[in-house]
């Protein structure tokens, strides 16, 4: 189904509050009027029973066909062309000796001879009839030809059923009785050559046999297992209640319809007539009534003869109406026969008693049951001695049946975090803030005695600054969040919320750093940063904004600088395994995995039991002098003049 083919189905329908029924075929064809002009064509055939044809003085060659017969933007596709080709089994089975068929981007052919074992056709010989040009009574068939330069494609088409067998289930159905355990059906084909160039998502049509999309395309022989991947085909309605003229159409147009009766279209078509009918019919007689009622006033009235003929003979022609719609006539009321009044008026005065009488029933019934439960209620409010009562102060999941609740009943539970207005922010309480007090006194404490020294940066970034290193914030690009506005009035250029802080650091160490004598620079801050494009956040794990400290270090030799990120490395494992008592791995991210601009990055990774699972813990990096070199970071050496940090 493809966005446009939904869009048009909607828009045809038009804005109405009414609830409509109608069938899937109606989205399928609108859908089919989107993909029919550009899907290209190719043939597929059913590899279990694909017979052989020899078509004597037959050339292997090679020709260029539209890939759409109607639409040449889609392009051309080969078509190779031999001696010996495939074609349906089905089709075989309904050719026989002497007969003319056309073989499809090819010509017509006369079929010699049909050579048949146990029943079965099992060979096929012809005699190209190329010049022969009347198409229009013969049979069509596709084909493949078998020959070197191309091969088959192996191919598997699925096609997916109804689950329900039934089209709509009445109340005293079960609906186990009509399930559909084998609504989905796969089929082995010997796919075109031109298949192997269909990629993933690429709708197409098999010529007499539907339109497919490309679930996975492809794949030649592996190294490793030797084996080819099919091209996965999954099958798509396109809306057709007529029977498409497949494989062996011919035998079973003779045979009988290729389709059972829809009993779908045919109980709602009957439904929706029958429903028709008791509206007018309901509108008919209202008017019969209104009608006899003016002729009984009139008559009462004392009226003249004119005019109570003429709403008579208004009162005859509701009635015939009434006879068309229902077969029969008007069965009149005893009122209307010129029963006596008063015994319709003493028949509506016992109809009035007698509801009033329910009524007052339901009433005392209602108010029975009220004391019942209230007598119940409290009697379970006194509960017995000694009784315990049931709260949700604790725990009602296990961390091995659910851990995602689990984890989100202990941070709640715990009094850890509070939900916040803003998806992806928390607020953290005293409990959990305490730990990161912990967590932020035991670092401080070691990168202090090892000459680090606290600093702060402002969190806004200039869109210049952020922008300096492309190859940096293209990895950061998503997560970026902007400010824009200043009250109600647009600023003049956007300021990006720092997501890392190397494009802030970075331009002001260039100013500090001048001589060999002002290294090594080594800064960290404690603060917080934005990142803010994700799906499912998770309180301490993935937020949109989160607490941390980064430290960065500038030197004047590369030795120096990656004997810094072991020890930081380190200093992040003795956080986990001695103050937090959570074991880690050291280790260094692939390629793919490591800080955009850097040149490596290390890390320390913990592992979650109750999933099975790792999780980054923390990392360390060596930047080398990519940022160096970006933000003019050089100084001057007794050896060497500006010499990059």
């Amino acid at each position: 189904m493809t966005v446009e083919g939904l869009k048009n189905f909607i828009m045809a329908q038009g804005s109405s509050r009414a609830i409509v029924m109608m069938e899937w075929d109606k989205i399928w064809a609108c859908n089919r009027k989107v993909i029919d002009p550009v899907a290209p064509r190719y043939t597929a055939l059913l590899k279990s029973e694909v017979v052989t044809m020899v078509i004597a003085g037959t050339k292997e060659e090679m020709k260029l066909h539209p890939r759409h017969p109607k639409n040449p933007e889609v392009g051309q596709k080969e078509v190779w062309y031999s001696q010996k080709i495939f074609v349906e089994g089905a089709d075989a089975e309904t050719l026989q000796e002497g007969e003319t068929v056309t073989l499809l981007n090819w010509g017509n052919v006369l079929v010699s001879k049909v050579t048949r074992r146990e029943g079965k056709v099992v060979l096929l010989e012809g005699e190209l009839a190329l010049e022969n040009t009347e198409f229009k009574n013969t049979q069509k068939l596709t084909w493949l030809a078998d020959c070197g330069p191309a091969q088959t494609t192996p191919t598997i088409c699925y096609h997916f059923d109804h689950i329900i067998t039934k089209g709509v289930l009445k109340p005293e159905d079960n609906f186990e009785d009509y399930i559909n355990y084998n609504s989905k059906v796969e089929y082995e084909m010997m796919g075109d050559p031109c298949l192997h160039g269909v990629q993933k998502g690429d709708i197409i049509q098999l010529q007499r046999r539907g339109f497919f999309i490309c679930d996975e395309p492809f794949h030649p022989r592996s190294v490793h297992s030797g084996l080819e991947s099919p091209c996965v085909l999954f099958h798509i309605p396109d809306g057709h209640t007529k029977p498409m003229p497949t494989s062996g159409s011919k035998k079973k147009k003779a045979d009988g319809p290729l389709l059972p009766e829809q009993p779908i279209k045919k109980l709602k078509s009957s439904a929706d007539h029958t429903l028709f009918n008791d509206e007018a019919v309901e509108q008919v007689k209202e008017k019969i009534e209104v009608q006899g009622e003016k002729v009984r006033s009139l008559k009462a009235s004392g009226a003249s003869k004119e005019v109570i003929d003429a709403k008579v003979a208004s009162l005859l022609s509701l009635k015939a109406q009434y006879k068309s719609l229902t077969g029969k006539d008007l069965v009149a009321s005893a009122g209307r026969r010129g029963g006596k009044p008063d015994k319709e008026k003493k028949e509506k005065e016992k109809r009035e008693k007698e509801r009033e009488k329910k009524d007052k029933e339901k009433k005392k019934e209602k108010k029975r049951q009220a004391e019942t439960v209230a007598a119940a209620a409290k009697k379970e409010a006194e509960g017995e001695a000694g009784r315990k009562k049931q709260t949700r102060l604790g725990m009602e999941c296990k961390k091995e049946e659910n851990l995602s609740e689990w984890y989100t009943q202990v941070i709640t539970k715990a009094e850890m975090v509070e939900y916040y207005d803003v998806s992806g922010c928390y607020i953290l309480r005293p409990w959990s803030f305490a730990i990161w007090e912990k967590i932020q006194a035991f670092f401080d404490k070691g990168i202090k005695a090892s000459g680090v020294e606290n600093v702060y940066f402002p969190m806004f970034v200039s869109r210049a600054a952020l922008e300096k290193e492309k190859d940096h914030i293209a990895d950061f690009a998503p997560e970026v969040a902007w400010v824009t506005r200043s009250g109600s009035s647009e600023l003049a250029e956007p300021i990006a919320v720092r997501p890392t802080s190397e494009t802030v650091m970075y331009p002001a160490i260039a100013k500090w750093v001048q001589s060999h004598r002002d290294l090594p620079i080594r800064m960290n801050q404690w603060c917080n940063v934005v990142r803010w494009e994700f799906k499912h956040p998770q309180p301490f794990l993935r937020t949109r904004e989160f607490l941390w400290q980064e430290g960065h270090s500038t030197f004047a030799n590369k030795p120096d600088a990656e004997a810094e990120v072991m020890e930081i490395l380190q200093l992040y494992r003795a956080v986990y395994e001695e103050l937090l008592a959570i074991p880690v791995i050291p280790g260094r991210k692939t390629e793919k995995e490591k800080f955009a601009g850097g040149d490596y990055t290390t890390t320390i990774e913990a592992f979650i039991s109750a999933s099975g699972r790792g999780i980054q813990a923390a990392t360390s990096h060596h930047l080398g002098q990519n940022f160096s070199k970006m933000f003019n970071i050089v100084f001057e050496h007794p050896d060497k003049v500006n010499h990059q940090v």
